[in-house]
């Protein structure tokens, strides 16, 4: 009988120390996550103006060579509404299909997110994916100016005045 109470002991420890486990991980990814929220300097972005000028100032910051880029910089060619409903001009996926830039109210599967990221398992895949991460040559945004852009996207693509 000693030995049975013992063994539904160590069970139930054993149990208890997942529980726990899967507690602290989860309470570890909340953290970390408003940890990146309130480390944030750059307040969120209220329009499409301020997505172009997020952009645009990457470019001018980073001299990328956007000129060699099929699209060129193509946000500032296109309204608010072509920008959000359409596609990446001059690039077609693997398929022969036109890339849409954006999902509203979705950035992880907008193309403009994965491609700026370099999505894993994405066409954008860094190392396996049939166009890359973008700009192909960097350098490359930085995590806190996609999380801005990704945030825009997620908070439903905000006109703006």
């Amino acid at each position: 009988r000693k030995h049975s109470d013992s063994a539904n002991v160590e069970a139930v420890m054993r149990n208890l120390n997942l529980h726990l486990m899967l507690v602290s991980v989860v309470a570890a990814a909340f953290f970390a996550a408003d940890a990146r929220a309130q480390a944030t300097d750059s307040p969120a972005l209220k329009s499409y103006a301020e997505v172009q000028a997020l952009l645009n100032s990457f470019i001018k910051r980073n001299k990328g060579k956007i000129e060699f880029a099929p699209h060129e910089a193509f946000w500032n060619a296109m309204s608010y509404r072509q920008f959000i409903e359409g596609n990446v001009p001059e690039v077609n996926g693997p398929g022969g299909q036109p890339l849409k830039i954006l999902i509203v109210g979705n950035a992880r599967e907008s193309n403009i997110i994965m491609a700026l990221r370099g999505t894993r398992g994405s066409i954008f895949d860094r190392e396996k994916g049939a166009i890359g991460r973008m700009p192909p040559i960097g350098p490359f945004m930085s995590d806190e100016e996609i999380d801005r852009l990704a945030d825009w996207i997620d908070r439903g693509c905000p006109e703006g005045p």
